[in-house]
């Protein structure tokens, strides 16, 4: 589905929150890290790298 800037530009807008301006409400960072480090993890196991 493709979305045109004017569209792409309102959505933004009506999604930002400017009471939380670097991340979303409710954002994890605990939960966020944990699925980054799963991440890496995977990523170094498949490519033999750490």
């Amino acid at each position: 589905m493709r979305i045109d800037g004017v569209k792409l530009w309102a959505l933004l807008y009506e999604l930002d929150d400017p009471a939380h301006l670097e991340t979303p409400q409710g954002f994890d960072w605990e939960a966020a890290r944990r699925q980054f480090d799963h991440l890496v993890a995977r990523l170094n196991a498949a490519f033999q790298t750490t």
